[in-house]
């Protein structure tokens, strides 16, 4: 069957906290800072993420690939958007008017998918059947930001922060959590989970914590003969639990947390890589497709052209840097687009 793409919904109100704290990679702060610090106005910011929702959509169909945008919530949809993608012929899925607005707008977190396997995050159902050979059940590791696949592999953030049936999870991922990768004949490793600061004002508080969707900080790709590379943000910054219960823990600086994913990557056979500084949030949250090429910002030209290097890969950059979204909406391409878990919508 011809793979095809879901496209989040074109829903661009800005996500402004109402304690007026923006969560960020710590790392990453001092670019998000600039762009909050931007003209903050609600049309601004609407205009800006409709050009980039608008460029990452223009890409994919000029690399020809199949996919449909999501229709969901309709009271927030932009009109604009909508007439200009119904202009150029663009397909449409249609979703339950009360579909969860965050799963409609990142539809990676909606499902990860794996060979024979569909898991369903939990947030959004309970489920446990089997669809056309597929079987289909619900995880907290369904949130596909916490996951990054490639070519038979899998890293999964070793922290699982989620809700499920409406309890709030906080806790180290564990061998249920991993089986299907594992059933899979998957290549597994574990990602210590990235640290996250809190933007008021554009300084940082001094809070820290730490969160579960590893593809804001790194990625995983494969290169033209079947090599696995994990690429991570240049300065990054990851937790070491010291008690389970996630009350006590500890931040790891760059050269620890370069050693623990060395050790952890280097029996399955995948590369690990520090990328050059960006000035682009987010830049490696991008998507490589069925047929190895990738899709990631614009605008973040050193680490394009690292991972131009490193995978001999075809790389298309979208038309506008993609930073509206990481700093509004805690997204980017690989949060916006997600393979087309068919099994499961069509059903």
């Amino acid at each position: 069957m011809t793979t095809s793409y879901l496209v989040g919904a074109p829903i661009f109100l800005p996500d402004v906290p109402e304690d007026g704290r923006f969560p960020v990679p710590i790392h990453q702060a001092g670019l998000i800072a600039s762009i909050l610090a931007n003209d903050n106005t609600p049309s601004h910011i609407e205009g800006r993420l409709r050009d980039e929702h608008g460029s990452i959509v223009t890409a994919l169909n000029e690399m020809g690939y199949r996919f449909q945008i999501a229709h969901a919530r309709p009271d927030k949809l932009d009109s604009t958007a909508i007439c200009n993608y119904l202009a150029r012929g663009y397909r449409f899925i249609r979703f339950p008017s009360d579909f969860p607005a965050g799963l409609a707008l990142c539809p990676r977190d909606l499902v990860v998918t794996i060979p024979g396997r569909v898991l369903l995050n939990c947030v959004y159902a309970s489920i446990d059947r089997v669809i056309d050979g597929c079987r289909i059940t619900s995880s907290p590791i369904g949130d596909g930001g916490s996951v990054l696949l490639a070519s038979g592999a899998a890293v999964v953030c070793d922290r699982i922060i989620s809700f499920c049936d409406n309890v709030p999870m906080n806790r180290q991922a564990c061998e249920s959590d991993l089986e299907p990768f594992v059933s899979a004949g998957m290549k597994t490793v574990m990602f210590p989970a990235p640290v996250m600061g809190f933007l008021k004002d554009g300084s940082l508080t001094g809070q820290l914590a730490f969160f579960g969707h590893c593809d804001r900080v790194s990625c995983l790709v494969s290169d033209t003969r079947g090599g696995l590379h994990l690429v991570v943000d240049h300065n990054i910054v990851t937790a070491s639990v010291i008690n389970d219960s996630a009350q006590s823990w500890r931040s790891m600086l760059l050269d620890e947390t370069m050693s623990v994913l060395h050790r952890a990557c280097e029996s399955k056979g995948i590369t690990v890589h520090r990328a050059p500084r960006s000035t682009v949030p987010y830049s490696l949250n991008l998507q490589q497709f069925f047929d190895g090429r990738i899709l990631m910002t614009g605008g973040a030209t050193e680490v394009t052209e690292m991972l131009r290097s490193i995978t001999g890969q075809q790389i298309v950059t979208t038309s506008v840097p993609i930073q509206y979204y990481p700093a509004w909406m805690y997204a980017g391409i690989h949060c916006l687009v997600t393979e087309f878990p068919r099994s499961l919508l069509t059903k």
